[in-house]
C-alpha cells in the first residue's frame, strides 16, 4: 500500500478516495477481529497512519482546516503522534505558547504511559521549540548543552527500546 500511495499525486483530492478505502478496510479488520489484539493493534496503527498521510497532503496543499481535522482523527488512533503534529501546526501558525503547553502536557501523559520513544520525540520537539522561543533573549551555550543532553537521552531511550524489541523476537 505504501508504494502505491507514493505513485499518486500528492493532493488531497487524489488521495482522499484511496485513503477512505484504506480506512474502511482497517476499520472492518478491527471490528471483525476484536478477539485478536495483534490485528486490532495493526488496524489502529494503519488507521492513524492513513489519517496522517491525508493530513500531510492537505497541509502541503495549504488546506489547514482539513489538515487539522485529519490530525484530530489520527489522534484518536495514535495519540502521541497526533499531539506532536498538532503542536507542529500550532507552532507554524504562530500559536507558539499553545504548542509548548501541548508538548509539556504530552510529556506528563507519556511519562505515565511509559512510551519511551514517543516521550523522547516529544522532549526533543519541546527543547527545539523552547530554544527558538527564547532565541536571542538568552545565550545559546546553555540551550545547546540542554539540547545535547536531550539528544543523548533520546538516543539512549530509542536504543534501549530497540534492544527490548530484539530480546522479544
Amino acid at each position: 500500500w505504501e508504494r502505491r500511495l507514493r505513485l499518486l499525486a500528492d493532493s488531497p483530492h487524489a488521495l482522499e478516495p484511496v485513503l477512505a478505502l484504506r480506512c474502511a478496510v482497517w476499520s472492518h479488520a478491527a471490528a471483525n477481529c476484536a478477539a485478536q489484539p495483534e490485528v486490532v493493534s495493526l488496524a489502529t496503527h494503519g488507521l492513524g497512519q492513513s489519517w496522517l498521510a491525508f493530513a500531510k497532503s492537505a497541509r502541503a496543499a495549504g488546506h489547514g482546516e482539513t489538515a487539522s481535522g485529519a490530525i484530530a482523527q489520527a489522534s484518536v488512533h495514535l495519540p502521541a503522534i497526533g499531539a506532536l503534529k498538532t503542536a507542529k501546526m500550532e507552532w507554524e501558525s504562530g500559536l507558539r505558547h499553545q504548542a509548548v503547553l501541548r508538548l509539556q502536557q504530552q510529556v506528563r501523559v507519556l511519562s505515565a504511559e511509559h512510551d519511551k520513544e514517543a516521550r523522547a520525540r516529544t522532549l526533543l520537539r519541546l527543547a527545539r521549540y523552547l530554544e527558538e522561543e527564547r532565541g536571542a533573549a538568552e545565550p545559546q551555550v546553555g540551550i545547546e548543552r540542554i539540547l545535547a543532553i536531550l539528544a543523548i537521552l533520546a538516543l539512549y531511550l530509542l536504543y534501549s527500546l530497540h534492544l527490548q524489541h530484539l530480546l522479544y523476537l
